[in-house]
């Protein structure tokens, strides 16, 4: 990808992995239009991101969730 880009970013994890969010999250805070967050069944959390800017560094966000292990779903669609 490349040049600026709408996309959006959606993360599952389990809630005691907050704060591995909130890192990832701090490091693209101008990448990020809107966060959602949402607990879906007991322990378990949904975020959405709605993202805008380069594609680079919407591929460098997503790529750090994904190898994060802690997280159990990342998909991306790009807009």
């Amino acid at each position: 990808m490349h040049g600026t880009k709408n996309a959006i970013l959606m993360v599952i994890h389990d809630d005691e992995f907050d704060d591995q969010v909130a890192g990832i999250k701090h490091d693209y805070e101008d990448l990020i239009k809107t966060h959602l967050h949402n607990k879906i069944d007991g322990d378990r959390c949904v975020e959405l991101f709605l993202l805008d800017g380069d594609a680079k560094r919407i591929e460098m966000m997503t790529k750090g969730f994904l190898t994060n292990k802690k997280m159990d779903t990342v998909k991306l669609l790009i807009l």
